[in-house]
């Protein structure tokens, strides 16, 4: 049995690395690729100053620049080192996972047989509403308080320039092709450690927890526990409809949980986390977003019930 456990949890690692990997790479190039070629600082200079007016402005650009939630770490990163505003940074961070076109097709395709048009619309207003809350909630906090001592530090029109591009004297076009290859690896290996080790942690607990057993039928403890299947489960956004839809004793607002809290606090996410946020702001973005993800779900529940 201890051998089966065993590739259980090497099947679900392979799935879980052969998943993300891409996406990290695809996120540290792309953020790579905003700080060389294209003109933030000009976007930053347009941007609104309000805080309220920030976050929202930044969740609803993950409408327009998608990315899942492996691929967003970075890329934020990226644009907060280069001036972007913490509220908007984050807002995005929160936002971009579950209003990627491709998830939000596959939570249609997931409940067609049911309600894809409401299930589409109560996940993306949800998840814009916890965005823009969280966003809010982190501009009033001193950037010092929340994001890594470096980003702060490094931030502004600074990048990293690839070793071998400055062996010899270069046009400018080459020039700045190395820096965004030199960002880009860099970023990649910063972040890729920690996603390997969170999505170890994130195998082992799925294969050897009884996870069955957390499931409430269509009570209000069945919102704690998709929260918590979501938090381990650790899957991609794209996905996760497909595997929350085989739960329906979880009810509408415990499958709206599952969606809104996995994509933006899960195991395997929390290790990616530590190359942006302090431990303190991880926590405290754990508790609110936990609060808010359980206070929405169940007010839909009980809208629904009526």
């Amino acid at each position: 049995m201890i051998t089966a456990w065993i590739g259980d949890a090497s099947l679900v690692l392979i799935s879980l690395l052969v998943q993300g990997i891409p996406f990290l790479l695809l996120g540290a190039f792309l953020g790579a690729v905003f700080g060389v070629w294209l003109p933030v600082t000009v976007w930053l200079r347009r941007w609104p100053r309000h805080a309220g007016l920030s976050a929202i402005t930044g969740a609803c650009c993950a409408i327009f620049v998608p990315a899942c939630d492996c691929a967003v770490v970075p890329l934020v990163r990226r644009l907060i080192r280069k001036g972007a505003p913490l509220s908007a940074g984050i807002a995005y961070l929160i936002a971009a996972p579950s209003l990627n076109p491709i998830c939000l097709v596959s939570t249609w395709l997931a409940f067609r047989a049911g309600s894809p048009w409401q299930m589409v619309g109560l996940r993306a207003g949800g998840t814009l509403l916890l965005a823009a809350a969280t966003g809010i909630v982190a501009s009033r906090f001193a950037p010092e308080r929340i994001l890594k001592a470096y980003i702060l530090f490094r931030a502004g029109p600074e990048v990293e320039t690839a070793p071998w591009m400055e062996l010899k004297p270069a046009g400018a076009v080459r020039q700045k092709l190395g820096s965004v290859i030199g960002a880009g690896l860099t970023d990649f290996l910063n972040v890729s450690t920690l996603y390997v080790l969170g999505a170890t942690c994130s195998a082992l607990l799925q294969t050897f927890l009884p996870l069955g057993k957390l499931f409430a039928p269509r009570t209000a403890l069945g919102v704690p526990a998709a929260m918590l299947l979501a938090f381990l489960f650790s899957l991609c956004s794209s996905a996760d409809a497909f595997v929350v839809n085989a739960f329906g004793s979880l009810g509408v607002g415990g499958q709206l949980a599952f969606m809104w809290l996995g994509p933006v606090y899960n195991l395997r996410i929390l290790f990616l986390y530590r190359s942006l946020f302090q431990y303190r702001a991880i926590v405290g973005l754990g508790v609110f977003v936990v609060f808010l993800v359980g206070l929405m779900a169940l007010v839909i529940m009980k809208l629904h019930l009526a």
